[in-house]
């Protein structure tokens, strides 16, 4: 990776060899791969599901930045998409960009917005959690770093959610569903590689190490799920480096019973930090929103996710 002020976050990912490969798997209907065309730069070809599109040149005499170098719409489902370098010139990449629906077509997109500190989460062991270094660059200004290679963190979500501001007990109101989550963090040298189960499935490699530091990094998306109880478990992959958490987001829709309103939260289906069910039902309403952050889209179900080569 090559500091540079044209970039995106000045920052990009590059080769010069022949037969190298960039592979990017995504869930959604369209896929955008975006970077550079200089002077040095060849030939390079971009596979989707295997199915090979024509070879385009990146060579251009005057230096052109945020290219669009490939683009192409999909079905909705899984999707890989492969750019290769076809010779021995530079091919950069700066971001990625996909689209994804969720819900019913020209529907509101419903965003929640879960801080670390959310009951949601529990980290385990407790002792190897600790506020991160950079944590003036979370949201919120916190957030939860570690160190020890044995520990793990979970966020448990669905779409059952209680009313805690006007009731004064606990009382279950309406389903809310959300089909997609997604967890953000830091990303950086100091960083490390991880794994992700999603329900109890076969925890998948993933790498934070970076060249550069970056915060609120796209560190898991997952789409297409269920209105069931879902749990994400993010653990350290590697004893060098930190693995750090700022925050994650559900995504629904009205159709999938979402609406707009206070962020709520069944008890009963939190893990607990002690041992014991249940959350603090003494919270101030401001307490609360601090705990769970609400944002709400207005515009069409369709949600566009960038992420950083």
């Amino acid at each position: 990776m090559v500091k540079f002020i044209r970039y995106t976050e000045s920052s990009f990912m590059m080769t010069d060899i022949a037969g190298s490969s960039m592979s990017f798997g995504f869930y959604g209907t369209s896929v955008t791969i975006v970077g550079a065309k200089r002077f040095n730069h060849g030939n390079y070809q971009v596979q989707v599901d295997g199915q090979s599109f024509p070879t385009s040149s990146g060579l251009s005499s005057a230096g052109l930045f945020n290219q669009t170098l490939f683009t192409t719409s999909t079905t909705l489902g899984f999707h890989e998409a492969t750019i290769t370098n076809l010779d021995n010139k530079f091919l950069d990449i700066d971001y990625v960009a996909y689209t994804t629906n969720i819900g019913e077509e020209n529907e509101p997109l419903i965003i929640n917005m879960f801080k670390d500190s959310h009951p949601s989460f529990m980290y385990l062991p407790q002792t190897s959690w600790a506020l991160p270094e950079s944590s003036g660059f979370f949201v919120g200004g916190c957030g939860h770093a570690t160190r020890d290679a044995t520990a793990n963190a979970t966020f448990s979500f669905q779409g059952k959610l209680i009313n805690i501001e006007n009731s004064p007990g606990i009382d279950t109101t309406d389903d809310y569903l959300g089909n997609a989550v997604a967890l953000y963090g830091p990303v950086g040298p100091t960083s490390s590689e991880y794994t992700v189960s999603l329900d109890g499935g076969v925890p998948v490699p993933f790498n934070a190490v970076k060249q550069f530091y970056r915060p609120q990094q796209l560190l898991f998306y997952a789409a297409n799920l269920s209105s069931t109880t879902h749990t994400i478990q993010i653990s350290l992959g590697s004893s060098r480096g930190s693995l750090a958490i700022d925050y994650a987001t559900v995504y629904t829709t009205p159709s999938l019973g979402g609406s707009f309103g206070t962020p709520i939260i069944e008890s009963s289906d939190l893990p607990s930090q002690n041992g014991a069910a249940g959350l603090n039902t003494t919270m101030s309403s401001e307490e609360w929103r601090y705990y769970c952050l609400f944002k709400a889209c207005t515009s069409d179900n369709l949600l566009n996710l960038v992420t950083e080569a």
